[in-house]
């Protein structure tokens, strides 16, 4: 079965944080001593599918601050300090003031409040699949078939899935074991659905982890087929021996930690703080940047990590607790929205809202995080925040990157990781198109962010083609696009996108 899916769609952190004192020498950005990695201390994970423990890091830290960082990349780009952020960055970096904020939780204004200037991309937006990423299994959002007359027989069991009142179930039974869940939330509304819940009825005791955490159910709705289908996580496919048994096992992805960071609207500033999101900040980043995050905890979540803020200088395990809890903190109460909203591309909107009437703005959206608690290597505040190059495909590298199973021409096989495709290209390298003489490409070059894609690319070939030639001039004459592609012109050997 799940061969059948991938043939017909092909389907679609540890945090080790490094103490050290840091001063950035400023040229073309901010750079920080390297660290040495030592003494791990295993931290206690969560008990549905564990992540990676964090790792404590020895070295020194200066008079005044402490200083972390993720310890998977290699640049260093994101610097998390504790007790203020050095005056020596401070001189040399660009910070937003409190009003132009747009990186924490009273930031975010909603969706809705987006349609009253700007309602024909708002009400494309709310056909995309983005706004039901993850929403709450309601009828309006919920997509599989949970009449009672759906089952699907898998490995000597039964699923089942029905209704009771207004709630959702999922019953998987075999060998005389049952588990019941109760259906809280959905996921996706393109390919297929999955469905995130916790147990209500089973073996397990009520001190389970896996009755109390909403976590993702282990078997989803094929849309096209409308068909059940087990799950496919974004792992290496295994033999069939080796997959999942969603009857004899209850180790589940816990979505408000594993899953939520890209597909619910987190504020900005919690996303920077979490597990997997760190390190995609650190590695898409296109400035250097140095976060005051003893100040940020401060103003926004000082009841949650109180005794961490009365130590004048934490050591690691106390930060790294605050990493932990900040990726379990629940989505429904700390995000923005669940599912994609529009702040989920245009960052925290309370300042542009304030400014603005139907007909004009005074201060228009940031497309970079933008806080008195953060400073970047920038001087003009243009190049730090507009709706620029690399603001633009580092709004995008926030969800759709990643390591998934690959193509033999090294394409994800995945839908979620056009990013990472992208710049494995030339298009998308900023240098290597400017010592040519031309721009980068972003993502919306292509495609309309409002506007959904449906299960089908439904640009026509030659739309595609002269997207392509608009820089790649010299292709325009037929002779050379002959030459170049040793196909006939308007053949499908000389598509662009065929290569």
């Amino acid at each position: 079965m799940i061969l059948k899916i991938l043939k017909r769609y092909g389907q679609p952190i540890s945090y080790a944080l490094i103490l050290g004192g840091a001063i950035w020498f400023w040229m073309d950005s901010f750079q920080a001593p390297s660290q040495n990695s030592s003494n791990p201390v295993a931290i206690e994970a969560a008990e549905i599918h564990p992540t990676p423990s964090l790792e404590k890091v020895e070295s020194e830290d200066t008079d005044e601050h402490i200083v972390f960082y993720h310890p998977l990349s290699k640049n260093k780009r994101v610097s998390y300090w504790w007790n203020g952020v050095s005056e020596a960055i401070k001189d040399h970096g660009i910070h937003a003031k409190p009003e132009h904020s747009n990186i924490r939780l009273k930031d975010f204004v909603g969706s809705e409040k987006c349609s009253e200037c700007h309602p024909s991309n708002y009400r494309k937006w709310y056909q995309h699949s983005h706004r039901r990423m993850n929403a709450l299994a309601i009828p309006e959002n919920v997509m599989g078939d949970f009449s009672g007359n759906s089952v699907m027989n898998y490995l000597g069991g039964e699923a089942s899935f029905y209704r009771i009142n207004e709630q959702y179930r999922m019953k998987l039974a075999r060998d005389g074991t049952t588990r019941i869940y109760s259906v809280n939330r959905t996921i996706g509304s393109r390919f297929f659905q999955y469905y995130i819940g916790t147990l209500i009825d089973g073996p397990e005791p009520e001190s389970a982890p896996i009755r109390k955490i909403e976590h993702v159910l282990p078997i989803g709705y094929w849309l096209e087929e409308k068909e059940w289908v087990p799950i496919v996580h974004v792992d290496d496919e295994l033999p069939d021996n080796e997959r999942i048994d969603p009857y004899e096992t209850t180790d589940s992805l816990a979505y408000d930690r594993q899953c939520s960071t890209c597909h619910t609207t987190r504020p900005v500033g919690d996303w920077m703080l979490s597990m997997g999101s760190g390190k995609r900040m650190d590695r898409f980043s296109p400035k250097v940047i140095a976060f005051d995050v003893s100040a940020y905890i401060n103003e926004n979540h000082a009841n949650t990590f109180s005794d961490t803020l009365t130590t004048e200088k934490p050591d690691t395990i106390p930060f790294t607790r605050i990493v932990e809890e900040m990726s379990h903190l629940p989505a429904r109460q700390y995000a923005s929205a669940l599912g994609i909203g529009c702040e989920a591309c245009h960052q925290g909107g309370r300042d542009h809202v304030s400014a603005s009437t139907t007909t004009s703005t005074s201060s228009n959206p940031r497309f970079f995080p933008s806080s008195p608690h953060m400073y970047m290597n920038r001087k003009n505040p243009e190049d730090a925040w507009s709706r620029n190059t690399e603001n633009v495909n580092w709004i995008c590298s926030k969800c759709h990157s990643g390591s998934r199973p690959q193509f033999a021409a090294g394409m994800a096989t995945w839908n979620s990781t056009e990013f990472s495709n992208a710049e494995k290209g030339f298009c998308y390298d900023m240098s290597k198109a400017k010592a040519h003489g031309k721009s980068s490409l972003t993502c919306i070059h292509c495609h309309d962010p409002h506007k959904g894609i449906g299960t089908q690319w439904s640009t026509p070939p030659e739309q595609d083609d002269q997207s392509c030639i608009s820089c790649h001039d010299r292709f325009s004459q037929s002779e050379k696009i002959a030459a170049h592609t040793h196909h006939s012109p308007d053949s499908q050997g000389s598509r662009c996108m065929n290569c």
